[in-house]
């Protein structure tokens, strides 16, 4: 796996350059699949790994003011999924180098994220620059204005953002402008920032310096799971959920730690990962929590993830998720 970190401080290629990366990137993409298929002369060509790009954004980090650790994390977890980091790049807060990071980045690889950013509410940078770069318009998302209101009334704060309130209001409610056409996910139902998916694979994340990993950690799992039912993957995983606590989760696992590397298994541990708000099947008995430990294992021999995957179902009264 090569991870591979391109710091830029000046500005990125101009606009017309962009445009033409947008008129070109269907068609690259489409090569980019068919490659080793054509070099194969037709015959069945061997599954290939998930590919990711993340662009960490913040002038913090070039500035030397802040260490960047989201990269790092994002590593981290698409390793134990099987997903290979090909490129990390750190960009300042320019719209221009953003959009061309993202832009060149989703020509290459299966997902990309992006993550950093100001927590500033009137300076929407990542999202304007990323609807800029595809020709799209920002609309306001009603669903997410309704969850910040929800919260905001929690606290006590009664002039919660509105696109047609006071101009402090409209300014809070810039929180909500996406790219037009996008979908969102909320993986976490206590935090109310989504993850907002555009062009199909591009996922951006809530602009905060300081990624949430809670929300790395609900939101990953799934994706490479529904990227996995797509495209053929050389890696079998397995899903493993339980409600032991933790501290005997963590005990288990390192007991394992030799046998799975002899293995050749890889093992992710998500503590307090809570499944879709439409699954209604992993409840804790005789409650309505859904917090629970997930343990995932990825290999590419399938026999091997699955005994795995059994051993632990036994040995801490698991299910799968």
């Amino acid at each position: 796996m090569s991870l591979c970190r391109l710091i830029r401080c000046s500005l990125g290629t101009g606009p017309a350059t962009i445009t033409t990366i947008v008129a070109d990137r269907t068609r690259t993409r489409v090569s980019r699949r068919s490659l080793s298929s054509a070099r194969s002369g037709g015959r069945a060509k061997k599954p290939v790994p998930l590919t990711a790009g993340l662009c960490a954004i913040g002038d913090i980090f070039l500035l030397g003011k802040a260490q960047e650790e989201n990269s790092r994390y994002f590593a981290k977890r698409c390793y134990e999924l099987g997903v290979e980091m090909k490129k990390i790049e750190i960009v300042p807060e320019v719209s221009k180098d953003i959009a061309t990071s993202v832009v060149n980045m989703s020509k290459q690889y299966d997902v990309v994220f992006t993550c950093g950013g100001t927590n500033d509410s009137d300076s929407n940078i990542i999202y304007g620059a990323v609807a800029k770069a595809f020709g799209k318009q920002l609309e306001y998302s009603t669903q997410t204005l309704e969850r910040v209101k929800v919260k905001l009334r929690e606290k006590g704060i009664v002039h919660p953002p509105d696109p047609h309130g006071s101009s402090e209001q409209v300014k809070k409610a810039q929180i909500a402008l996406f790219p037009k056409g996008h979908t969102l996910k909320f993986p976490c139902s206590e935090i109310w920032n989504p993850v907002v998916c555009v062009e199909g694979n591009i996922h951006l994340f809530p602009q905060f310096p300081k990624l949430s990993e809670k929300l790395v950690d609900a939101y990953l799992p799934e994706l490479v799971r529904e990227l996995s039912r797509k495209h053929d993957q050389p890696f079998t995983r397995a899903f493993v959920g339980t409600w032991a606590r933790e501290a005997v989760v963590v005990r288990d696992l390192q007991l394992r730690q030799k046998l799975y590397t002899q293995r050749k298994i890889r093992v992710g541990l998500y503590p307090n990962w809570m499944p879709s708000n439409k699954d209604t099947t992993h409840l804790k008995p005789g409650t309505t929590e859904r917090s629970m430990v997930m343990v995932t294992f990825t290999g590419e021999d399938e026999k091997v993830v699955v005994k795995s995957k059994d051993e632990l179902l036994e040995k801490l009264n698991g299910f799968l998720v």
